[in-house]
């Protein structure tokens, strides 16, 4: 019998929300727990509970020819469990929990749909995310459910780690976040080039000239022209223009990155 209900300790963080709900697929009710379905707390020992379920289920059924007997049984095991574990309490199916354990026996794999929280630098944000793999052995899929994206894949050992969800993970997913979103805007930036224009003054025998760099309007090279009259001096070769496309790549990032550091510092403050 899998005791891992010895293992299931309430976490000393008052900021974990730990209410929730395992489903084991083919039976008609779930199993809901009011403090102890954060993944931090139950993932793992669910994970082990599982796995011994299954395997003593493959040993009681042992020379029939019918595996979903064996699942039957890994399953009534795991709920008869639970059903006598006071911390959990039976409960009718479609309602929404912050925390939701599916345990498909018969499939043989996990599913946890978790909300984490995270603070970076002075920006907070929650994420609603799937983490889902094998019963037997990593890694682990992370996805936002927000967008169907891929936050990482986990292992094992990482969600032995403890607090790994309610510190590592959710860092991760926000890091992640705001590197999607600075690549949206440089993106942004360069679509929006074919207006983009360049101021410069050029040293010349007679003085310095003012000069602008403005994009052709047919969308194809740059053209030279005089910053007070606009009469155009012609076309800008095209290796130049590749470089000079790099260089506003460059300052756009450079100025991204400060505006970052300054919003940051606002927050902080």
């Amino acid at each position: 019998m899998a005791e891992f209900a010895l293992r299931l300790h309430k976490s000393s963080r008052d900021d974990l929300d730990g209410s929730g709900a395992v489903e084991i697929t083919g039976l008609p009710h779930i199993l809901h727990t009011k403090a102890f379905a954060h993944p931090d707390v139950l993932f793992v020992p669910l994970l082990e509970c599982a796995r011994q379920a299954l395997a003593d289920g493959a040993r009681i059924s042992a020379g029939q020819s019918d595996d979903k007997q064996a699942v039957k049984l890994a399953g009534m095991h795991i709920a008869g469990f639970l059903f006598r574990d006071s911390n959990f309490t039976p409960a009718a199916k479609g309602y929404a929990h912050p925390n939701y354990y599916i345990l498909d026996l018969e499939e043989e794999s996990i599913d946890v749909h978790s909300r984490l929280f995270a603070t970076v630098s002075g920006r907070c944000a929650m994420f609603r995310v799937k983490i889902a793999g094998s019963l037997h052995h990593g890694p682990y899929v992370v996805l936002n459910l927000a967008d169907g994206s891929t936050v990482a894949e986990i292992s094992e050992e990482q969600i032995r780690t403890p607090n790994f969800f309610v510190e590592r993970l959710p860092e991760e997913c926000l890091r992640m976040q705001v590197s999607r979103e600075r690549a949206k805007q440089i993106n942004k930036l360069q679509k929006g080039s074919d207006s983009a224009e360049v101021q410069l003054t050029l040293p010349m025998p007679e003085g310095s000239t003012p000069v602008v760099l403005r994009k052709n309007q047919t969308g194809f090279g740059w053209i030279l022209c005089d910053a007070s009259s606009g009469m155009e001096f012609g076309k800008v070769a095209q290796d130049t223009v590749t470089s000079l496309s790099k260089v506003l790549q460059h300052l756009a990032s450079v100025v991204l990155d400060k505006r970052a550091v300054s919003t940051n510092s606002k927050n902080k403050a």
